[in-house]
């Protein structure tokens, strides 16, 4: 099973809920998925595909997650 199917999954089966806290803000997994949908959308559109290797630089914070994870998506 990959992490983007259960992720999908866990948002069935729960619902919304917040996934994430940082500095004050929270960021639901509803938010995430959206997120990491309309950006791995703009990857495609950007010829990236299975196989293809994406960089991410970012210090430590929830747009690290918010990038990642849409490079699952493409290859889902």
């Amino acid at each position: 099973m990959s992490l983007t199917r259960l992720a999908d999954e866990s948002l069935d089966k729960y619902g919304e809920y917040v996934a994430l806290a940082f500095e004050g803000r929270r960021y639901t997994n509803l938010e995430q998925a959206q997120a990491a949908s309309r950006q791995a959308h703009a990857l495609r559109r950007l010829g990236v595909g299975p196989g293809d290797r994406v960089v991410v630089m970012l210090p430590n914070c929830p747009e690290v997650i918010r990038a990642m994870a849409p490079s699952l998506n493409v290859v889902a």
